[in-house]
């Protein structure tokens, strides 16, 4: 008899296939899909564990009693057909390669009117929940592209495409941490045919814009677009944009928020984001192309193979002409930009947010001028003390006197193989000239490395501080975050104060961004740490808050006051909101550990937070703007119930004024694709339903996503999804029968609505 748990109906435990002399016994359901369920059996001829997979596609067929899967009639019948005879090719496509990268093929055959496919057992986790706990490093990420390349390599040369590369799709052994490709269930089309129409199924975040159109073709381009989704997932723990909702003109957040940061070398950085070009053409058009570019560090590979998509042949590197006059000039010209960096801090140059009274940040406020009497000490420090510094440069055809030729010509010889001392020279120069952008463009060079040249994060604070200092805001907001991000591993302390007052002043000098950052945490002299302080005394002494709060809530807030990283600050607020401190809930404290610990940077503390400020709770008045900045920090920080409150506030609330449907649609999609959120793919789905994303009512998005929430037993999403097969919207087939189940279950999920006898929900 079949069973019905959390993967639909399925076989039972015990149950007994049969496969020629083979007999395997279904041990336990290891996970189900649209289109199949997969098992742990038992080989009882071999005496070892596999994987089965059983072709079950739930939207156009069902089980008998007797185990029989049947398809539905008219339309259904075609599909089921259709599909098995694919699943069947699945099979043979698997058998034909032998990779370690590559899951095998041990047996395949028929019953029970449908097809089953048998697999050795990956003793391993699917990456998408590796990456769940922490993401991979930039060593980890092009290892994990060389073994993808390696082993799509084989089945390229088979003439087959996988079409269906993502996260999830990808076994990491627990042996060898080596990834292993599964599911080849979209494997099924050759590419000599490949330019003919195919039905299309794609993965949001990891599927190019072509497989989601009708006779788009589909080539290795495509494949080096998933491939490199996977790998900006498994950097940045969040999926590029879906392509299909993308134009040639769109950004990726994370890419670009990371190369601003120094956190993935320019060589990668441009390797992805030309793989993940908008238009096939624009991307790779080999896997070797693909991989030879990613191991270049420089990033010349990528912009060479732009529009051939195959490396050109490296032309030997001419040496520079000799400086003889001037040894060692590129180590002078950074010595002379340390003098400037340490001499500015020396001289005492305290950044100060403006004063209380004067022009609020963003307001027409004016960065007071450096005076001259605090610059001395830096000119006076200099070669040649009491002589200007020479306008001349040692490439003075380069930066031409000015300092925005300068930053081009620094920035365009960094896209070159061995430049970065010369490049480093010619900004150090620059720096010392008292240009601001220079020193903080040198310190984003030091902070990052490149090629022979050291990441060096504690130079890079001083290069920064000096350019914010001449007045480059950019100096300001990057010194501002290495502060915050301090470690003593690099001989350096986080002063959050100090980041705070560097901000101010950025945002002073007419820097948009800092001022949207100014005064919200984590730059923000904190009030909260000195709370949190006074609670721990009080809690140790027995005064304000008595005698009943738990050892396990002291011993957090204690923790609490040592915390970097704001996790015990969170622990120790939910103690105080649930009553489990003490007995009695105190929401005003949840409140004030909540905002301490998103001053630490935890995505958590600032989502609890957020919740405080829509609701009113915790002792703050209700405001929305300030929840909806606390919910986007809690979701940059990975916090996905952050994500989906960000999302609901600006695509669904009825009274936020300052609804941004753009930024709830991406938190929404983050929630949906990364968090895996039946709720936030539920809300999003209803947000293109009822046209209040940007571009207006997609029928065939919300079908999609409708389908992905329903399948994590979202009530409403499966009673919606009913009404588009009732009506064959949104791209899915009219299908009566289909519906049915779709609101049986969702009447089952709760939702009463679905219980009704009227076809209207």
């Amino acid at each position: 008899m079949p069973q019905e748990g959390q993967f639909g109906i399925t076989l039972k435990p015990g149950h007994r296939l049969q496969s020629g002399t083979n007999v395997y016994r279904i041990e336990s359901v290891l996970g189900a899909g649209g289109f199949g369920v997969t098992y742990c059996a038992w080989d009882e001829k071999l005496e070892r564990r596999v994987a089965i997979k059983e072709y079950f596609p739930r939207d156009f067929s069902g089980r008998t009693a007797a185990l029989t899967v049947v398809p539905t009639q008219g339309e259904g019948r075609d599909m089921f057909a259709w599909g098995k005879a694919r699943f069947l090719d699945e099979a043979r496509t698997l058998a034909k390669f032998d990779h370690p990268g590559i899951v095998g093929v041990l047996d395949f055959f028929e019953g029970n009117n449908t097809a089953y496919l048998v697999m050795p057992l990956v003793d391993g986790t699917p990456l998408s929940e590796v990456l769940k706990r922490q993401p991979y490093s930039e060593t980890e990420a092009r290892d994990l592209l060389d073994a993808l390349v390696s082993a799509l390599a084989v089945v390229h040369r088979a003439g087959f495409l996988h079409r269906d590369v993502k996260p999830g799709n990808i076994m990491i052994q627990s042996t060898d941490r080596r990834p292993v490709l599964i599911d080849f269930g979209t494997a099924r089309q050759s590419l000599g045919s490949a330019t003919r129409s195919v039905t299309t199924l794609a993965s949001a975040s990891f599927s190019p814009r072509e497989q989601y159109l009708e006779n788009a073709p589909q080539t290795v381009a495509s494949e080096v677009y998933s491939i490199c989704a996977t790998v900006y997932r498994a950097m940045f723990q969040s999926g590029p944009p879906v392509a299909i909702g993308r134009d040639e003109t769109d950004s990726l957040p994370e890419l670009d928020r990371a190369e601003a940061a120094g956190e993935i070398s320019p060589g990668l950085a441009t390797t992805l984001r030309k793989g993940l070009a908008y238009h096939a053409r624009d991307r790779f058009q080999s896997l070797d192309a693909l991989r030879v570019a990613a191991h270049d560090t420089s990033g010349a590979t990528a912009h060479a193979t732009a529009h051939t998509g195959a490396p050109k042949r490296a032309q030997p590197e001419v040496p520079p002409a000799p400086v003889a006059a001037r040894p060692g000039w590129w180590r002078q010209g950074i010595a002379l930009a340390l003098v400037v960096a340490f001499a500015l801090m020396a001289a005492g140059l305290a950044l100060r947010a403006p004063q209380a009274g004067g022009s609020a940040p963003g307001a027409g406020a004016q960065a007071a001028p450096w005076p001259a009497s605090a610059l001395a000490p830096v000119a006076m420090s200099l070669p040649g003390a009491g002589t200007p510094v020479p306008d001349s440069s040692p490439e003075p055809d380069l930066c031409q006197g000015s300092e925005a030729a300068c930053l081009d010509a620094a920035r365009t010889r960094l896209l070159l193989p061995g430049q970065a001392h010369r490049v480093a020279a010619m900004l150090g120069e620059a720096c010392a000239r008292k240009w601001g952008g220079a020193c903080a463009e040198l310190a984003q060079l030091l902070l990052t490395g490149r090629e022979t040249l050291a990441a060096d994060p504690k130079q890079a604070l001083a290069f920064a501080t000096a350019g914010c200092g001449l007045g480059a805001a950019e100096g300001c907001t990057l010194a501002a975050g290495l502060l915050v991000h301090a470690a003593p591993a690099n001989d350096m302390h986080a002063d959050r104060n100090e980041a705070a007052r560097l901000i101010a002043h950025a945002c002073a000098l007419h820097d948009a961004v800092a001022c949207t950052r100014a005064g919200a945490p984590p730059y923000r002299a904190s009030e909260a740490a000195l709370q949190v302080e006074t609670l721990r005394r009080d809690i140790e002494t027995g005064t304000g808050v008595g005698t009943g709060v738990s050892t396990a809530v002291l011993a957090q807030v204690v923790a609490c006051d040592r915390d970097e990283d704001g996790r015990a600050c969170v622990e120790a607020g939910l103690g105080f909101a649930t009553g489990a401190a003490g007995g009695t809930v105190d929401a005003t404290r949840a409140t004030m550990l909540y905002e301490r610990s998103c001053e630490l940077g935890n995505g958590f503390g600032c989502g609890y937070l957020g919740k405080d400020f829509a609701t009113g709770q915790g002792g703050r008045s209700r405001d929305l703007s300030r929840a909806a900045a606390l919910f986007d920090l809690g979701c940059v920080a990975r916090n996905m119930e952050a994500c989906l409150d960000l999302g609901r506030l600006n695509l669904l609330a009825q009274d936020y004024a300052g609804a941004n449907a753009a930024l709830g649609q991406k938190a929404l999609g983050k929630a949906c694709d990364e968090g895996d959120m039946a709720a936030a793919c539920a809300d999003l789905a209803l947000a293109y339903e009822t046209g209040r994303v940007p571009g207006g009512r997609n029928d065939r998005k919300a079908a999609m996503l409708f389908l992905k929430a329903c399948g994590g037993n979202a009530a409403t999403a499966c009673a919606r999804l009913g009404v588009y097969y009732e009506d064959g919207r949104g791209g899915l087939p009219r299908d009566q029968a289909a519906a049915q189940r779709l609101k049986d279950k969702a009447c089952k999920l709760g939702a009463q609505i679905a219980c009704r006898k009227s076809r209207k929900i």
